[in-house]
């Protein structure tokens, strides 16, 4: 894939593009900021009449059918100002010859899936992994229906390569088997002889459950993969927030799983857990293979999600040269200084981990006013918060045998400790005075409305001066946290 537009679909009502070009993508966002929208575009432009079948109500017209499913992928339901639109490098994805492009899809859905749903032809067991319920709950490039039954001895090779990856790759004692004609798998633990084919919650966490399908599924793709890749196709793998269902240290596996046996795919990874960005970039910098990567983030902004790639922005010392030679006009200027500082502002709240716990705009809303206090500290090379605050209070307060002379005077010093260093309150003194600027004119002027005062050139050189300030303050906070 070269490049993804999409526009009036899911979570984007404007157009709004990705541009690969050919690369592998990981995409960070939090939740809302539009990640499953796109592995949805993904879906319907490889599975359209898949999902179209799974949606549709049999005996119903099928022109009112796709209606209603056209309305339920549009942005708010509303189809009024048109169709949900997908162009897929260029091309609309209803006229896309797919032919030679093998795309696989898998969501935290399909992991997640209702593990008691069974058919007619199978017999009910509750709780359970069956290896044709998976293999159907995904999406991936079947082959035609007399190529595609999958026998016990397919299986029995999936199995056996889970066991090793289980084993070698992720260091599990767990081991899966296959418990009869129907294609269930039991799970078994050598360390504590647990063994179990149904109800399976109740003997293995949620975790090692989770796991287990994914591999089933990512084994399965890979195996179905080989042999289009031996009639010259095209392979993609787009895996949308699949990780959190995972223990952490296995997500870092996946990780070095997914960049050894999956070198040959285009990879499409929408995660919005922190730790496995961070580790995934790590290990793509560690192999020297960053050039074959796009590292996106997604945010949402008033006037919908936008995404940005950190390194591909200008620093402000590059535009601070344009300002000075006048190379370049200054609302494009402004425009570059206002991304630059709403990227620096989410990678500030990414590496202190704010945007874990609420938004990065209700913290930039706190950090305008000076009498709200920020309770964020350094210690040891740790963010500390004001949970790590309120932690040591409650811990004195129910210090036994003190007199509460004594423990308000250990509150008070507890308070007193929690300071942010001076690189942090220098950081957040600068996102306040930027945020000024970008009001008073910056704002009104990426957004195409009038700006409410002439733009100044003494005031765009300041806008730029302070972002690089905050740049380097940022730079130096992330080396702190390592």
């Amino acid at each position: 894939m070269k490049e993804l537009e999409i526009a009036h679909f899911k979570a984007f009502d404007k157009p709004f593009v990705l541009s690969p070009d050919n690369r592998n993508m990981l995409i960070y966002g939090e939740n809302g900021a539009g990640k499953s929208s796109i592995a949805e575009a993904l879906r319907m432009v490889f599975f359209y009449d898949r999902l179209f079948g799974r949606f549709a109500r049999r005996g119903v017209n099928r022109d009112k059918e796709e209606r209603r499913f056209l309305a339920s992928y549009a942005y708010k339901g509303d189809m009024s100002e048109g169709e949900p639109e997908i162009v897929f490098d260029g091309t609309p994805f209803q006229q896309l010859d797919k032919n030679n492009l093998h795309c696989a899809v898998i969501t935290r859905d399909t992991i997640l899936a209702d593990r008691r749903t069974y058919s007619d032809m199978l017999e009910y067991k509750p709780d359970t992994i069956n290896f044709r319920q998976v293999t159907t709950s995904a999406d991936y490039a079947f082959w035609p229906d007399n190529e595609d039954i999958k026998t016990i001895e397919y299986l029995q090779e999936v199995v056996d390569e889970v066991n090793r990856l289980l084993e070698t790759r992720f260091f599990e004692t767990l081991r899966i088997d296959i418990e009869n004609q129907d294609m269930y798998v039991c799970l078994m633990d050598g360390n504590t002889g647990l063994f179990a084919s149904e109800d399976l919650h109740r003997y293995f966490n949620e975790a090692k459950i989770n796991l287990v399908s994914l591999l089933l599924l990512l084994v399965t793709i890979k195996k179905e993969y080989a042999r289009h890749a031996s009639e010259g196709g095209r392979m993609m793998l787009v895996m949308d927030d699949v990780v959190t269902s995972l223990d952490a240290c296995n997500r870092s596996f996946l990780a070095e799983y997914l960049l050894d046996e999956f070198s040959g795919y285009q990879l499409i990874l929408l995660t919005h857990n922190l730790g496995f960005n961070n580790t995934f970039i790590k290990m793509v910098e560690l192999r020297n293979i960053a050039p074959q990567w796009h590292t996106v983030t997604l945010y949402t902004r008033h006037d919908g999600p936008q995404a940005y790639e950190y390194n591909a922005l200008r620093s402000s010392a590059d535009m601070l040269k344009d300002f000075d030679h006048n190379t370049s006009d200054k609302a494009s200027l402004a425009i570059e200084a206002r991304r630059r500082f709403e990227a620096v502002l989410i990678e500030f709240a990414k590496f202190t981990l704010l945007d874990a716990r609420e938004r990065a705009n209700f913290h930039l809303k706190r950090l305008q006013s000076d009498g709200n206090p920020f309770f964020l500290r350094m210690r040891n090379g740790k963010i500390m918060y004001a949970d790590d605050l309120l932690s040591d209070i409650l811990a004195v307060v129910n210090a036994e045998g003190k007199p509460a002379t004594a423990k308000l005077k250990d509150i008070g010093s507890k308070l007193a400790a929690f300071t942010p260093s001076a690189e942090m309150r220098k950081a957040v003194s600068l996102i306040r005075r930027l945020n000024m600027y970008e009001k008073l004119f910056v704002h009104s002027v990426t957004h195409g409305g009038k700006p409410l005062t002439q733009i100044h050139d003494k005031e765009l050189r300041a806008v730029i001066v302070l972002l690089g300030e905050l740049e380097h303050s940022v730079q130096y906070l992330r080396h702190e946290v390592g």
